[in-house]
């Protein structure tokens, strides 16, 4: 669905979803193409909740819900709540994300800065990146450090032992 994008999305593209910039650039040029899906006689700003939705949950079910519904409110009950719960928790989310980005003063926010530079861990010993993350732990979340270095390396399997040294 990334149709001539700049962005891997679930390996489809030619970048790097890594790069916080290319995916920022590449995400906001999909919803872009996403929002052009949806039926016109969708008014803004319903037409951007439908294309939050869309990004989360798949273009198809949401031009099927858009074209089937006689509502062309995002939030009423005929479009709404025929969305998973996943969607219609994303798309509160994303626009609060977005409202507290753009007025950080009004809530007392202060964004911090993020040094992204990246990093290099080196392998004592053969392991798979399965391994490795068994022993860096849980990192406070349920996933632990599994999601996070499958994503910042996208070319290892992970369940293939990686040598030492590398």
């Amino acid at each position: 669905a990334a149709r001539g994008l700049d962005l891997v999305v679930r390996g489809v593209g030619v970048s790097d979803r890594n790069d916080p910039r290319d995916s920022i650039l590449g995400g906001a040029r999909y919803l872009r193409l996403i929002k052009q899906t949806i039926p016109e006689r969708i008014p803004e700003p319903d037409r951007t909740w439908f294309a939050l939705a869309a990004y989360n949950v798949g273009e198809g079910r949401m031009r099927r819900l858009a074209k089937s519904s006689r509502s062309k409110n995002f939030w009423s009950g005929d479009i709404f709540a025929q969305l998973p719960r996943e969607t219609q928790e994303y798309v509160p989310y994303v626009l609060a994300a977005a409202w507290l980005f753009l007025h950080p003063e009004d809530y007392g926010l202060e964004f911090p800065r993020v040094d992204a530079s990246p990093g290099q861990v080196q392998l004592v010993k053969a392991m798979t990146l399965s391994e490795l993350t068994v022993c860096l732990g849980q990192a406070g979340s349920r996933d632990g450090w599994f999601r996070t270095l499958r994503n910042l390396n996208p070319r290892v399997d992970p369940n293939k032992r990686l040598p030492a040294g590398s």
